[in-house]
């Protein structure tokens, strides 16, 4: 039997439909997230849901651990959509004038499965293992994220782009990110005037104190041997050299996939023991993701080319200081064509920004990647 829940965040409770797996109505009511009767349907039956996030955030829920199918996740994955959607945004896609049967979630699966010709069995199935999230260890995930989002926020309200006098692109480049932790043993940057005028380089070396292991990641090779890593200091001896070009007064940091940066120094902070500093980023890959037309996440090398450049003569991919120079090269390309230029861009304050604080987190506790199908 599938079990299908909409969680009401005003009164703390489910609306729920009981169907079995051809999606025919068997049951419906509302229940209190925390009445003995609905904790007995979540382990007698299949539970479904649009959004698992507002349903695991509930602060009722207490019970033992159970596996929630996500239809938001499911969504996203069989259409290959990389943003947020809601749950009208996503319904309509079947149909302008929908008519909602029994439940939010329950309408959503049959207006799905009738619009592919699918069995519902086919899609709420092992083929989409990434949309299953399991209670209470995604929770504490969507707790961390809430938090991140909540601290963006603060952040992004006391940023004042008026204010900003240096730009600072940075990459970073790990020994392994076993465990979802990057083990930093490069950072390089590039600080300009709000022209793209250098102003000085930097390129730091680091100890990472773990194995090299780059065997997940396809043709990416070190640019220092990795005896040169391991000549140089541990991650907290130069985390203050770190710290002073992130937090320098009227300094804005930029990089290409920056949330990764982020997390990677977070993610070493906290295997040193470290409170890790607070900060915005600026992640150009976004931006240039939607000013390139692109459905996929582009690489720093793809972004360059799609607005019009190429790999300039000793440039070495994978070495965080060329990749910081062609950070900024395809920054002064993009700015160069936005709309009002890098200013306008700042003023908008748009999903860009990237915040330091609870990445780590979101690191120890991530959800499943999602795949696109």
């Amino acid at each position: 039997m599938y079990l299908f829940l909409d969680y009401n965040p005003s009164d703390d409770d489910v609306s729920y439909c009981l169907s079995d797996e051809r999606l025919l109505l068997k049951e419906k009511g509302r229940l209190d997230v925390a009445d003995p009767r609905f904790i007995a349907l979540l382990h007698s039956a299949f539970p479904i849901t649009f959004d698992a996030s507002a349903f695991f955030l509930s602060p009722s829920l207490n019970c033992t651990p159970f596996a929630l199918f996500d239809l938001k996740r499911l969504f996203r994955a069989y259409y290959g959509v990389k943003e947020d959607i809601t749950y009208s945004e996503a319904i309509t896609q079947f149909d302008e004038q929908v008519v909602l049967a029994g439940s939010p979630s329950f309408s959503f699966m049959l207006h799905f499965a009738d619009f592919e010709g699918e069995e519902p069995s086919s899609l709420i199935s092992q083929d989409y293992q990434d949309c299953f999230l399991s209670f209470p260890l995604h929770r504490i995930a969507f707790i961390a994220l809430k938090d991140m989002k909540r601290e963006r926020e603060t952040l992004l309200s006391a940023f004042e782009p008026e204010k900003v006098r240096k730009l600072l692109f940075f990459d970073l480049e790990c020994a392994n990110s076993d465990q979802g932790i990057g083990k930093i043993c490069e950072f390089g940057s590039v600080t300009t005037d709000l022209s793209f005028n250098v102003v000085s380089e930097c390129e730091l070396l680091c100890n990472p104190d773990a194995p090299f292991r780059l065997g997940g990641r396809r043709g990416i090779s070190l640019f220092h041997s990795s005896e040169e890593y391991e000549k140089a200091m541990l991650f907290p001896a130069i985390l203050p050299q770190i710290e002073k070009l992130l937090l320098e007064e009227g300094t804005l940091p930029i990089g290409f996939a920056s949330l990764n940066d982020v997390r990677f120094i977070m993610g070493d902070c906290y295997r040193y023991g470290i409170k890790g500093p607070s900060f915005l980023s600026l992640d150009l890959q976004p931006l240039a993701d939607r000013m390139l037309g692109s459905e996929r996440s582009l690489s720093l090398e793809d972004a360059l080319a799609g607005f019009g450049g190429s790999l300039p003569e000793g440039i070495t991919p994978h070495r965080a200081l060329d990749d910081s120079k062609l950070t900024l090269e395809v920054a002064r390309r993009c700015f160069l064509s936005y709309p009002g230029g890098l200013l306008a861009y700042l003023k908008e304050k748009d999903e860009g920004f990237v915040s330091s604080p609870y990445a780590e987190q979101i690191i120890l506790h991530p959800l499943p990647k999602l795949r696109y199908w």
